[in-house]
């Protein structure tokens, strides 16, 4: 059912929301169209799912914090999109076998590894901390890490943002794939690690100089 309730809303959102929006989408002939992944992206904005899922063409399966999915209406919404909630300090051990279930199934999980919005001089595009779980989930799977990098996305945090003919900016880059390695644990979480850092600059560096995003 929420595959079905995710493509449909996506379906009928995309339209509406590219026409309010004005974005800049680079990379995305790099998203897998078949396969398992983890999508790991960059966190400023309230509607950072929205303009990831308006630009990706796969269903996203999305970890997010318990709390949210338990506000009514809104919370009923978000199950129904097929979140997989967390709980805060991940003493659960249900949501990470839900999203190997996904994985191991070839779908797709999303997941902020910033762990929380994040202001642009401690984002992760700036050297800020990434928290481990999207790599050591794709390490354990045997699945790579696809970097998304998100800018502008954080006007979407004020109404003005929807105005008539607001046409809001952001960008949108989708990197290489980070893939996962045969090696011990610790020396592939750290080297894949590394490598989804450096992608996450160079995303931002490469949005940021582009000449049609302003």
């Amino acid at each position: 059912m929420s595959d079905r309730f995710y493509k449909g809303f996506v379906g009928a959102a995309k339209p509406i929301f590219r026409w309010l929006t004005n974005a800049l989408v680079l990379g995305r002939e790099r998203v897998p169209r078949h396969g398992a992944f983890v999508l790991a992206s960059t966190h400023s904005g309230f509607l950072d799912v929205v303009c990831v899922g308006a630009e990706t063409p796969r269903v996203i399966r999305w970890l997010t914090l318990a709390e949210i999915t338990t506000t009514p209406v809104v919370g009923y919404f978000i199950r129904a999109m097929g979140v997989i909630p967390i709980c805060r300090g991940g003493a659960n051990l249900s949501p990470l076998k839900g999203a190997k279930r996904v994985l191991m199934s070839g779908g797709v999980i999303g997941i902020f590894p910033e762990g929380e919005l994040r202001p642009l001089d401690k984002s992760v595009v700036k050297g800020g901390p990434i928290k481990p779980g999207a790599i050591r989930l794709a390490h354990h799977c045997r699945v790579p890490v696809l970097p998304v990098v998100l800018v502008g996305s954080v006007r979407f945090n004020s109404p003005r943002a929807f105005l008539p003919f607001a046409r809001t900016r952001f960008g949108i880059w989708f990197g290489e794939l980070v893939p996962p390695g045969n090696g011990r644990g610790a020396e592939e979480i750290s080297r894949m690690t590394e490598e989804l850092r450096r992608a996450f600059a160079l995303g931002y560096q490469t949005l940021m100089e582009h000449p049609d995003y302003k």
